[in-house]
């Protein structure tokens, strides 16, 4: 958005240079080793469609979606993609949103993950140089793809440490019986 100043302000629709839009993504299914990472320089064109359709899959495939604020977040920023491209809504989802767990189950001082990640004992969020790599990103900085993708990666394996970590803490877990095979059995 073209702004007048720094401090607070109401920003109007013609103010906008480009809409908000998803520069990557990374995931893994829980368990299992192998991290899936896409990206996109620009919010338009093939890859672009490629990865918002990829990241359309790997959640029509998925029994249950882990996130940290995905609920909040992350699921109504991709929801908007998936309708761009008349996806329609992804199949109903069990999800296990981390951040609700930890701001109805405790008193942290902090909910952010870079906080409640090491509080809880995980090896931590990768330190990233902030709105400079997001901005080397957008820019096709190959220097600045690299540590996203680094960064994007730490994250998700935090995101499953502390999923291991916060288990017996979460109400409704979803049944788990329902997702193996029939010869294997596993606490609800």
């Amino acid at each position: 958005a073209l702004v007048w100043q720094l401090r607070k302000q109401d920003i109007s629709v013609d103010q906008i240079v480009e809409p908000t839009s998803i520069l990557c993504f990374a995931a893994k299914w829980v368990g299992v080793d192998g991290m899936m990472f896409r990206w996109a320089a620009k919010p338009t064109g093939r890859q672009y469609e490629r990865m918002i359709r990829s990241a359309y899959r790997l959640l029509t495939e998925a029994d249950v979606v882990l996130t940290y604020n995905g609920t909040r977040f992350d699921g109504p920023r991709l929801n908007q993609e998936f309708a761009k491209y008349g996806l329609g809504p992804t199949p109903p989802l069990p999800q296990i949103d981390l951040l609700k767990v930890v701001q109805s189950r405790f008193d942290l001082i902090s909910s952010k993950l870079a906080f409640v990640g090491p509080y809880f004992g995980t090896s931590g969020k990768k330190v990233n140089s902030g709105w400079k790599l997001w901005r080397g990103c957008m820019e096709g900085d190959q220097k600045s793809w690299t540590e996203m993708r680094e960064y994007n990666e730490q994250d998700v394996y935090e995101l499953e440490e502390l999923y291991a970590k916060l288990l017996p803490w979460i109400q409704d877990h979803p049944n788990m019986n329902l997702y193996m095979p029939v010869h294997r059995v596993v606490c609800t």
